[in-house]
Parts: C-alpha cells; structure tokens; sequence
C-alpha cells in the first residue's frame, strides 16, 4: 500500500515537473519571439531623440502611420444603418432621376443630400426589411490588431510633446525627430529670404474676396459652369495652410544612422534636412488650385518627355534598344518647386495655352485671362503657419499645393526644349525622358564628356 502510494507520488511530482517545464519553455519562445519583433521593428524606426522609447511604441510605429487600428465596436450598429441609410437614399435618387443614358459625373459635383421621398414597391420593401435586419443585428466582438501595451502606446506617443513623428522622405520608414530640431530645421528653411517672408499678419480675407469677384464674373459672362461654380464659391474656412517637413534620411550616411541608433546622444551632431510640404487642405486655395490643375494635366501628359509614374518608366526602359556606343546621362533638378519665380510659372501657362486649348477637358475651358489672374493669386498667396508664426512663399510653389506637379512640369518642359534649341549635339540624344524634377537620356557616337557639359551649360 505504502509502495502504490510512493509510486503515485512521483508520478505526480513527475507530471508537474512537465508542465512547469512545459509552461517556462512557452514563456521562453514567447520571450524569443517578442524579442526578434522587437529587433526587426527597430529596422523600420529611426530614433533621432534621446527620449526613452518604449520596445511596445517601436512595435506600433514599425506598423507604418498608415496602419489602421480596429475600431470599437461601440458604435458600430449605428454606423452601418447610417451607411445603409447613404445607401437607400442612393438607391431612390437612382430610380428617380435615372434615364437610361450614360451619365459622366461632373469631377467637382458636390453632394446635394436630396432624398426623393418614396420610390417604387420593390425598392421600398427592400428597404423597409433591410432596416429591420439591421436594427435586430447582433455586433460580435471583433479581434483587436493591437495588444494591449500597443493601445497604451498610442497614448503615451501622442502626449509626448517632445517628439514628433513623420515618415521618411524617400521609404516607409518611421523617423522619431527631436522637436526642437524639428523645428531649428524648419526655421532654417524659412530664414531663406529668397524663398519665404514672415508675415505680421494673414491676408486670407483679402485673397477670398479677389477670388469670389473673379469666379463671380466668370459665371456670370457664362465661361464657368453651374456646379465647378458652386464648388468654387463654397464657403471656406478662413485659415492658413500648415508647413511639415519630410526628413531625408536617404540624404545621410547608412553608418552614421547606425550609430545614432546605438547612441541616441549623437543625433544632436546630425543634422536632417527635411523636405518642406505645405498643407493647403480646407483654405482658400485648396479648391482654386485643383480647378487651374484640371487645364494643366492634359498639357502635361501630351509632353513627349513626361513620365507618367514608374511602371510607365519600366515599360520604356524594356522596350529601348540601347547601343553599344551609349553614354547614359541622368539629371536632377535641385529645388525645383522653390526656385521658379512665379514670373517663368505664369509665363509657362501662357506658351503652354495652345496645347491647352487643343486638349479635351471634362469641364467649361475659360480665357487665359482668367486662368492667369488666378493662377496669380494662387502663387503669390501661399500663406501658412509654422511654429506660432505666419510666412509666405516669397517664390516658387510649395509641395502640397495641387497645382505644384503641373505648373512647374510646364516650366521645366519650357526649358529643356530651350536647351535642345541651343545644344549643338542635339542629333546624338535619344530617348529624353523626365518625372517631375529627374530626368535621363542617351548620347550616342562617343559622345565625349565636352558635350555632355554643355547640355548642362546651355
């Protein structure tokens, strides 16, 4: 009896011993795991601050800041029956207005919100039945892609007021930039006289009121149509656009990030450049800019140089027949948003109005003279805020603006055909090619370093 007892105890002590081993071997691969996320994470997160980061914040920001944390399921019912509720009104203004033609939807039509009341039986019992399901819908609990720790980060990131957090100029990179640096790079920039003026106060009114009298007049001599008019005359909110700079982390030595990230006390000899953005989202110009762009596109996609993005850029490049005597040549445009004038911007819109005017547009083409005097407004009226202050471009056109592609694509255009005009050698290129500010081409028959040169001096 003793013995049975003396057996069963063991057995017991034995079978413990597992799965304390067992559990202690899961925590140890959990606490394996957790550790190579962690290094991985740190891949796609560049610390430019000595504030402590925490492993669960790295972990959130590797993510990416477009990465889209579940939403409560709070409020979710009410959610999808206002979406249904879109979605019939949909369905009767369909059965109400539709002909049977082929409709081509306006590019700046704004939601009217009508809702004809009633619309045939079907439609209505659909309707009617569907509201009840959804009214009588169970809401499961969805699975969270976020832990916990990664929720608390959310927080703990957004009251840090020591940092700030943008994405890589170049990559999808995260960069954790130290703010005050953030800022001493963004007020260096705007010390530039050349390119921007601090300004006491903000001239917003002002350059509504000249744009209303000019889209006024416009409409009323019939050169504007009935919805890009009320789109335009839509009322704005009367502030200013916002300046945020991109870092370019592409600008700085792999190995000096390296170390900066093995010790967070050098980033204060490194300094970032940041590329300028400034937001023009709900002011004034944001609408005004996106009308002019719609008459600059088509001109711009007809250039023989353009590049449309890079899977275009890869389909000419497969397609070239290169010979052996080639000298491949690439070009970069330094600053090319901030060193036009608005001068050679405007002047580009005018040599360009017979391309323009030859392209088919999805909306009522006014005389150049309207284009003109907004596209003027447009350029010397970019006002925004930074760090407390207000400032204005003083030349050029800043990214963020919707017209900033266009009007210099124009401009540059402009110039490389002045080069090619000039350029004894002309007959030697082939395959000239150019996105926004980078562009390539071929120089055949030995063409030696003294002609490439002048391409560059012409």
């Amino acid at each position: 009896m003793a013995n049975r007892h003396f057996k069963r105890g063991k057995k017991q002590k034995g079978y413990h011993e597992k799965v304390f081993y067992q559990k202690n071997r899961k925590i140890k691969i959990r606490s394996l795991k957790r550790k190579k996320s962690i290094e991985k994470a740190r891949e796609y997160v560049k610390i430019f601050t000595t504030e402590k980061i925490k492993d669960d914040e790295i972990l959130l920001l590797s993510k990416g800041l477009k990465y889209i944390p579940s939403p409560s399921t709070k409020f979710a019912k009410s959610s999808i029956a206002s979406d249904f509720n879109e979605f019939a009104r949909k369905l009767r203004c369909k059965y109400h207005f539709d002909k049977g033609d082929i409709f081509k939807r306006h590019p700046f039509l704004t939601k009217s919100g009508y809702e004809p009341e009633l619309a045939n039986n079907a439609i209505g019992t659909y309707i009617f039945k569907t509201t009840i399901e959804i009214d009588n819908i169970t809401i499961k609990k969805a699975h969270d892609n976020l832990t916990t720790l990664e929720r608390k980060a959310i927080s703990s990131l957004k009251r840090n007021e020591k940092i700030v957090i943008r994405k890589a100029d170049k990559n999808n990179t995260t960069v954790i930039w130290d703010k005050t640096e953030y800022i001493n790079e963004g007020l260096r920039q705007l010390s530039s006289a050349t390119h921007f003026m601090e300004i006491a106060k903000l001239n917003i009114i002002e350059t509504n009121q000249k744009i209303n009298t000019i889209i006024f007049e416009m409409h009323r001599k019939g050169v504007m149509d009935e919805i890009t008019f009320k789109y335009l005359s839509a009322k704005r909110d009367l502030k200013p656009g916002r300046l945020y700079l991109l870092p370019k982390l592409h600008k700085l030595d792999p190995e000096l990030i390296e170390r900066v990230q093995q010790n967070p006390t050098l980033y204060k000899n490194v300094r970032i450049q940041g590329r300028p953005i400034v937001s023009l989202s709900g002011t004034v110009l944001e609408r005004i800019g996106k009308y002019l762009d719609k008459f600059m596109l088509p001109a711009v996609v007809k250039q023989e140089t353009h590049l449309r993005d890079s899977l275009e850029f890869i389909n000419i490049i497969e397609k070239l027949q290169v010979k052996p005597d080639a000298y491949l040549v690439s070009f970069d445009i330094k600053e090319m948003y901030n060193n036009m004038s608005h001068v050679e911007m405007i002047d580009a819109v005018k040599h360009a109005w017979p391309t323009i005017i030859k392209c088919k547009h999805t909306i009522l083409l006014p005389p150049l003279r309207y284009i003109l005097e907004l596209l003027k407004i447009v350029l010397e009226n970019n006002e925004f805020m930074f760090n407390g202050k207000f400032y204005k471009t003083s030349t050029g056109v800043p990214m963020g603006n919707s017209l900033s592609p266009e009007i210099t694509d124009l401009r540059v255009y402009e110039v490389l055909n002045s080069i090619l005009r000039t350029f004894q050698h002309k007959q030697k290129i082939s395959s000239l090619y150019r996105f926004r500010d980078d562009g390539f081409f071929f120089i055949y028959n030995e063409g030696t370093d003294d002609e490439i040169a002048q391409f560059f001096t012409c």
